[in-house]
C-alpha cells in the first residue's frame, strides 16, 4: 500500500521514525507548555531527568517543532476567527435581509395605485416621521439598484422592485419620488408651524 503525502511527509511537530515514544511524549508535554514552555518545566511535569530531556530536546529539535506546532496553532485560530466571523456577517446579513423584507412589506401597504389611472398615491396616515424614514429608505432602494445596475449586487439577490411586488423599476422610482415629496411636503408644514 504507497504511502499517503501526509505519511510520506509528517508535520515537524508529529513523530519521527527515530523518536521513541517515550521520547515523543515528553516532546508533547514540552509543547503543550506553550508561553511557560522550558526543560525545566517540562521535565517537572512529567518526573523526568532534566539533562534527559535536553539530549532529546537537542536530537529531536523540540525548539523549532515546537514553533512550528505554534506557527499551525496560530494559523488554525485565525482561521477558526476568520470563519466565525465570516458566519456572523452572513447571519447579519440575513437577518438584515429579514428586516428589509418586513420593512418594504410595511412600505408597500403605503403605497395605493389607482386602478383606473394606474397613478401610485401615498396613504394619507403617513406621518412625517414615516415619510422621512420612508424617504431614507427610498434612498437605500435607489441606492441598491444603482449597484446592482453597476454589477456589485449578487445575483441570487432579490431586487427590491421584486420584494415591493412591483412590475419595473420605474414603478419604483415613481415610489421613491412620491417619498421625497411627502417628506418635503411634511418638512415645508413643520417649518410653517414653527414660525
Amino acid at each position: 500500500m504507497p504511502a499517503t503525502d501526509e505519511q510520506a511527509h509528517p508535520q515537524a511537530w508529529e513523530r519521527s521514525r527515530e523518536e521513541s515514544p517515550a521520547a515523543y511524549q515528553a516532546f508533547v508535554t514540552y509543547r503543550g507548555l506553550g508561553a511557560n514552555r522550558t526543560l525545566v518545566a517540562a521535565a517537572k511535569a512529567l518526573g523526568k531527568n532534566q539533562s534527559l530531556l535536553r539530549r532529546w530536546a537537542t536530537r529531536y529539535d523540540w525548539k523549532g517543532r515546537a514553533w512550528a506546532w505554534d506557527q499551525a496553532q496560530a494559523r488554525a485560530d485565525a482561521a477558526t476567527v476568520r470563519h466565525e466571523r465570516d458566519e456572523a456577517i452572513r447571519r447579519s446579513m440575513r437577518d438584515a435581509d429579514h428586516l428589509k423584507r418586513l420593512a418594504m412589506g410595511k412600505f408597500s401597504k403605503l403605497i395605493h395605485r389607482d386602478p383606473v389611472s394606474g397613478e401610485l398615491t401615498l396613504d394619507e396616515k403617513v406621518t412625517p416621521r414615516i415619510a422621512v424614514w420612508m424617504y431614507k429608505l427610498a434612498l437605500d432602494i435607489e441606492r441598491e439598484l444603482e449597484r446592482s445596475l453597476d454589477g456589485e449586487a449578487e445575483s441570487s439577490d432579490r431586487s427590491a422592485d421584486t420584494e415591493l411586488g412591483l412590475a419595473s423599476d420605474a414603478e419604483l422610482r415613481e415610489i421613491i419620488a412620491l417619498a421625497r415629496q411627502r417628506a418635503q411636503r411634511n418638512q415645508e408644514e413643520e417649518h410653517n408651524d414653527s414660525k
